[in-house]
């Protein structure tokens, strides 16, 4: 086994989303949330597979996205089962799953510094980034994510259509809901696209909400947004 070729990294890898380490003279593939293969994953097929499976959300950041992703990697410390790796990624996991429960509560970004972090450390010597920053970071995060997996689905889909629905709050503002309809393994799904304030009713109006959304928004989807005229 030992007189078997060993696989060398190729810089080209960054592309699936892979830098490399130097563990016991041999290089192994590392992906930029820190997960460590195999030396003999180094292969472009093995890799791709690995990104498009594992991190699918990721499959199509550009290259430069991963450049910058992999700094961070390089100031991590590894023993030799990559156990710090792992355990790095339980710390960011927390942390994306703490910032969820703040986000569905509809709470302040701050709550995460000023009571679930302090909370926290009083249960255990646990360090988690709550800070508003890092909980506002991670929340746009989990909307890019989720953002994404939509446009893809709804892209896959053989037609798609939307639905508006309205309501005037107190402060006469128009709250505007842009409800999707697509189809997925061959079952009809509807789910909330988006909501907006508007200053008025106006159907002129709400169809400029609707188009800048798609615009600014997801505009992989203008093309199919287009056929409405």
């Amino acid at each position: 086994m030992s007189s078997m070729k060993k696989r060398k990294y190729n810089d080209d890898y960054i592309k699936y989303g892979f830098v490399t380490i130097h563990k016991n003279g041999i290089d192994q593939p590392q992906c930029v949330r820190g997960r460590v293969l195999s030396n003999d994953a180094m292969r472009p097929s093995r890799l791709e597979r690995h990104l498009s499976t594992k991190h699918s959300a990721l499959k199509d950041k550009p290259k430069e996205f991963f450049t910058s992703k992999s700094a961070s990697l390089k100031r991590m410390k590894l023993n030799s089962t990559g156990s710090f790796a792992q355990s790095s990624e339980k710390v960011l996991e927390a942390s994306y799953e703490l910032s969820l429960l703040i986000a569905k509560a509809k709470k302040s970004h701050t709550i995460g510094e000023t009571l679930v972090k302090p909370c926290l450390l009083k249960a255990a010597d646990i360090v988690l980034k709550l800070t508003d920053n890092t909980v506002k970071r991670r929340i746009d995060d989990m909307f890019e994510d989720i953002k994404n997996q939509k446009v893809e689905a709804v892209k896959e889909s053989s037609f798609f259509e939307i639905q508006l629905d309205k309501i005037t709050d107190v402060a006469q503002y128009c709250q505007l809901l842009v409800f999707i309809r697509y189809i997925q393994n061959e079952t009809i799904k509807e789910e909330l696209l988006f909501t907006k304030l508007t200053t008025t009713s106006k159907a002129s109006d709400i169809m400029t909400a609707i188009s800048e959304f798609f615009v600014k928004v997801v505009p992989a989807l203008k093309p199919l947004f287009d056929r409405f005229g």
